[in-house]
């Protein structure tokens, strides 16, 4: 699944609570939901940020664009 579609279909966040969750940009989410590279630990903290959010692990092989 993409970050976008985990974001709006399972965490129903907007990009705005995803970066507060987060503590990531939006300009970051913008991109890595746009498939471009960011850092791992850009990528890490948003991932914390779902975590914390759904109250479960979230992986980075559940978001297509975070798989190695």
């Amino acid at each position: 699944m993409r970050l976008e579609d985990f974001r709006l279909e399972v965490a129903k966040l907007t990009r705005q609570q995803l970066s507060v969750i987060s503590g990531v940009s939006i300009s970051t989410i913008q991109r890595a939901e746009e498939g471009e590279p960011i850092g791992r630990l850009k990528r890490a903290q948003i991932l914390e940020g779902l975590s914390k959010h759904l109250g479960r692990e979230v992986t980075r092989e559940e978001i297509d664009e975070f798989k190695p």
